[in-house]
């Protein structure tokens, strides 16, 4: 079995980039696997995975690309790291792995990359994905009347990629049911998965050495490129507390320039400069280190778009206490594995939970070690690849088989006719016939309308909104 594996890879920074290196080693013993890398120098491979071809997209061949059994594209919310797979996607379907339910963020850098009329294209993505009311909200977006999360909350934006696919993996109920529901597509839902690099006893003996410690440490980490991790919340909350000189605040990843301003204008404004560190981007080695000898991780989001969270599975695995949004995806998990505040008045929340906590945190351990003993039960890698592979056999598998059966009747009725033998061209032009309808029920080889069923509106949209491009 031949798959092909398309999306970022390291160096690239994004988890799915990390979600493909931790899933590799079990996925590697159940298949032959080609990682396809929209980076044009991805890292080397360890000596283990010697069977694995990497291949930069810039360097892919259309045989290689069609010959595999099933190809596999992880789609993301960010344009810098699927780009390139979202324009692979338009040319050979495959089964798609929604990382991100939400694509308003990709396809508003997509079109002001690809288009020459960005606001006006924009809009008329929207209407005909959506319907008229969405479209209103984009006029709102660009007067800046309104944001864009607004309008992602309830209408994500992914139809270009969900009309392309044979198949849909997902790690939300919310997208399952997107997928499966308004598209008809056959989904899978599987646990995000996440190995624990330590053992039990590795962890307790690190945690060990931050005991009598008088501070409360608290950390965020990931992509921090806007508020939508609540973290001005954060700092707001903390300059409340009096004895906020107890509290140590460390920010971890990728923080984008202008949120990144006005977050020190922020700590300078409430005078927190001793509590507030700006650790940027690290190794993963120092980032597992820093979320040991953390207290508590706030993996917050406003609004939460549907996506499960690698950052959630990152703290579960270094058994840290976190505290979540109760909504989406992280409405769902046992109460025991996280602390969940209700969305709005994050500041107001989050300033109670920091406060007790300086006066009891001892069950902050008990949860933390709840969310390893979670992780480790359901979110394993072999599991995953297991539902994976099996979903695949059962629907991904690639249609080239019946292109070229259906270009072996074709080209012998061509042969048939040319040797004069009329009986055997008429035989096959009338069986062509009587199954036309099935070849041309293939994905590949639809009508170019589709009816798309949405909760507020029903209408006919294109197959391929960008065919003006």
């Amino acid at each position: 079995m031949e798959i092909n594996w398309i999306g970022p890879l390291f160096p690239d920074r994004t988890d799915i980039a990390g979600f493909t290196a931790r899933l590799l080693p079990s996925l590697a013993r159940k298949a032959d696997i080609n990682l396809v890398s929209e980076n044009p120098k991805p890292a080397k491979l360890p000596k283990a995975l010697s069977g694995v071809r990497v291949i930069s997209l810039d360097k892919l061949h259309w045989k290689t690309l069609n010959h595999a059994d099933f190809s596999v594209f992880n789609i993301g919310n960010n344009y810098d790291f699927h780009a390139r797979t979202y324009e692979c996607i338009e040319k050979h379907s495959g089964t798609v792995i929604l990382h991100d339910h939400c694509l308003h963020q990709f396809f508003d850098a997509w079109i002001w990359h690809h288009t020459p009329e960005p606001l006006i294209t924009h809009r008329d993505w929207v209407l005909q994905c959506h319907g008229p009311e969405a479209a209103e909200m984009v006029d709102l977006i660009h007067c800046d009347q309104t944001s864009l999360f607004s309008l992602a909350e309830s209408q994500p934006l992914n139809d270009p990629v969900l009309r392309r696919a044979k198949s849909v993996i997902c790690h939300s109920p919310v997208v399952e049911e997107d997928a499966s529901i308004r598209f008809g597509l056959p989904t899978r839902l599987l646990n995000l998965p996440y190995p624990a690099p330590y053992t039990r006893e590795v962890i307790k003996q690190r945690k060990d050495l931050r005991r009598n410690r008088n501070t409360l440490e608290l950390m965020a980490f990931g992509y921090l490129g806007n508020d939508s991790r609540c973290v001005s919340h954060v700092i707001e909350a903390i300059s409340r507390i009096p004895e906020r000189h107890r509290i140590r605040l460390t920010l971890a990843g990728w923080i984008q320039p202008g949120y990144l301003r006005l977050l020190k204008d922020l700590v300078r404004r409430h005078h927190l400069e001793s509590c507030v560190r700006i650790a940027g981007f690290m190794s993963d080695r120092r980032l597992d280190h820093l979320i040991m000898n953390a207290d508590l991780i706030l993996n917050l989001r406003k609004p939460t778009l549907g996506e499960a969270s690698g950052s959630l599975l990152r703290a579960w695995s270094c058994a840290t206490a976190t505290v979540v949004s109760d909504a989406g995806w992280y409405a769902g998990l046992p109460d025991r594995t996280c602390i969940k505040i209700p969305p709005g008045h994050e500041t107001d929340h989050l300033e109670a939970l920091l406060a007790g906590f300086l006066t009891d945190s001892e069950m902050l351990s008990s949860i933390g070690w709840d969310g390893f003993e979670h992780l480790l039960t359901h979110h394993n890698c072999e599991s995953y690849v297991d539902g994976l592979v099996e979903h695949l056999q059962t629907y991904g598998r690639s249609l080239q088989p019946l292109h070229n059966l259906f270009a072996r009747r074709i080209g012998r009725i061509a042969a048939e006719h040319s040797s004069g033998n009329s009986n055997m061209d008429t035989k096959w032009i009338n069986h062509m016939e009587n199954n036309l309808d099935s070849f041309l029920d293939l994905p590949s080889m639809r009508p170019q309308e589709r009816t798309v069923s949405n909760p507020s509106t029903s209408h006919r949209v294109p197959l391929d909104p960008i065919s003006h491009i």
